[in-house]
């Protein structure tokens, strides 16, 4: 069973190398269930769980051209998962509390390197993110802010909001859509998935 796991992430992996957006869409519906959990219990904040998934599989997109020489693609996954909650805690000053542990699980999957130009284009495409956030009108903004930090349901949304979930829906495909033509407009590509973040949906 594992081996055919292993063989099917595989192939996910050398689709997705070659700029497969529903090969990446699929790895993303299989795995955030699995990494969720996991991100949960070592920040022990699941309010941070959609920005550091969102991170995780930003990671894994830009650095797609590695994914085909990656011989183990859960590893290699759980790597950068584990690689995104150290550099969360580590910001939040509670590497002291958790890092060693954290530390000796990221050494027992060393596949996850990341050169100096990749941190670059993680951190220049994370800005161009929140800059295309924050350009969003305020209402789309709320609402946008409230499905991915805190990975609030569309319906969640309404309620709090007090508007039509139809109306939440159609906001957050109009920010999706802005964020993206904004980014493209800068010389950057990613996947829509990666800014419509129901997290919750994925359990």
């Amino acid at each position: 069973m594992r081996t055919d796991t292993c063989d099917t992430d595989k192939e996910l992996f050398i689709r997705i190398a070659e700029g497969d957006e529903t090969a990446f869409i699929q790895l993303f519906h299989l795995y955030v269930p699995q990494v969720k959990p996991v991100i949960t219990t070592l920040t022990k904040s699941p309010l941070v769980v959609p920005d550091i998934v969102q991170d995780i599989f930003l990671r894994i997109w830009l650095n797609r051209e590695k994914l085909i020489e990656v011989k183990s693609p859960r590893s290699w996954i759980f790597s950068v998962v584990y690689y995104q909650c150290f550099n969360y805690l580590r910001k939040q000053s509670l590497i002291n509390k958790v890092g060693p542990k954290l530390a000796v699980m990221q050494n027992e999957r060393p596949e996850w390197k990341e050169s100096p130009e990749s941190v670059l284009q993680f951190n220049e495409t994370r800005k161009f993110i929140q800059q295309a956030i924050d350009d969003l009108p305020p209402q789309a903004k709320k609402i946008y802010l409230l499905s991915r930090e805190q990975g609030l349901r569309i319906d969640e949304i309404a309620s709090s909001l007090g508007i039509a979930p139809k109306t939440v829906k159609n906001t957050l495909t109009r920010a999706s859509t802005a964020i993206r033509l904004y980014l493209q407009q800068k010389g950057v590509y990613i996947p829509l998935i990666l800014l419509v973040l129901e997290i919750n949906n994925f359990s």
